[in-house]
């Protein structure tokens, strides 16, 4: 959609308006218009209940789970014994 706006000094201006959609799964809609709500206090409290109940595997302030540890990690060869 574009609209455009009168001649000033010999130009014209146009806006351009974009319109998208996503498609998310109920669970993180509803997450995020809750989070939308809270203020900071609460937030706060939930970011410490759900580390508290996902035994700390998701880390909410950096928005990861938690990685394994370098010794864990699978790099896809194997040792070669001469």
């Amino acid at each position: 959609m574009s609209e455009d706006s009168g001649v000033f000094d010999g130009k014209v201006s146009i806006r351009h308006v974009v319109e998208y959609y996503e498609e998310i799964d109920a669970k993180e809609y509803y997450l995020r218009k809750t989070a939308y709500l809270l203020n900071d206090d609460e937030f706060k409290k939930v970011t410490k209940y759900i580390e508290r109940i996902t035994q700390k595997r998701i880390a909410v302030s950096t928005g990861k789970l938690k990685t394994h540890s370098q010794k864990h990690r699978h790099y896809g060869r194997e040792k070669s014994w001469i």
